[in-house]
């Protein structure tokens, strides 16, 4: 990761070298092995939150498997998958109703913030206004068709049903 330029970067896991940083010291701890020392005896290696956090991001962002077990060594199919889904399980736990809203606090002034506020109530109304029922408070955008397949889980997660998804007849991630 360290030496990829910023929009190297930006490409391959969609996110800033910052922002990376910033998760990894919020979700870091989630992502370490619960005994590195028998991780170390087992396979020679221990996986560092570092390197977890880019390969769940590398799939997350688009990656193939095979792209992410050549380049980030010594990580396997298997413990792709398994970093995947800890890094979401991990960002789950960590940011769960705390999202920011770049739309305002990308505003640089109080001027222009008032601006955002009153644009992002604006479509709150006008998309609360296309419900059956009025019922859609407080949002503004809504993702339809966003379960992005991928292998069981099996034992990364504590119920690999969770992410089963009957209609598509497999399991997915549910965005």
């Amino acid at each position: 990761c360290k030496t990829l330029n910023d929009k190297e970067f930006r490409q391959m896991f969609r996110l800033t070298p910052a922002t990376f940083d910033e998760v990894l010291e919020r979700i870091g701890h989630h992502l370490m092995p619960a005994n590195p020392g028998q991780a170390m005896r087992a396979s020679g290696h221990v996986i560092t939150a570092e390197q977890r956090l880019a390969v769940g991001l590398r799939l997350l962002a688009g990656g193939q498997v095979a792209d992410v077990t050549k380049n980030f060594k010594p990580i396997g199919d298997t413990q792709a998958y398994l970093s995947m889904w800890m890094v979401v399980d991990a960002i789950n736990a960590e940011y769960s109703g705390e999202w920011a809203c770049p739309f305002i606090d990308s505003a640089a002034t109080p001027a222009a913030r008032a601006k955002a506020e009153s644009e992002l109530k604006q479509m709150e109304e006008e998309y609360r206004a296309l419900s059956k029922h009025q019922c859609w408070e407080g949002q503004v955008l809504a993702a339809d068709g966003m379960d992005l397949s991928t292998a069981n889980p099996g034992v990364a997660v504590n119920n690999s049903m969770e992410y089963y998804v009957s209609r598509k007849a497999g399991y997915c991630l549910l965005m």
